[in-house]
């Protein structure tokens, strides 16, 4: 389980999840119809939104799940 802490920690965390799927940042910018670059823009933005972290997820084969710990 990841816990956000800011964006900085949730980029790495996905850098983290394309290593482990074994994919790189182009293949996943293939998958959700965008350029390299436009993929990067999304992940470097200041506020990311959970919009684009349920697209990213999804062209890894992934869902994004939240959850609220008290």
């Amino acid at each position: 389980m990841f816990i956000y802490k800011d964006n900085e920690a949730t980029k790495a965390e996905l850098k983290k999840l394309l290593i482990d799927k074994g994919v790189t940042a182009k293949e996943v910018a293939e998958r959700m119809g965008v350029k390299p670059q436009q993929y990067n823009n999304i992940v470097n933005k200041q506020n990311l939104s959970l919009s684009d972290l349920n697209r990213i997820a999804a062209a890894l084969g992934c869902k994004l799940a939240i959850s609220f710990v008290d």
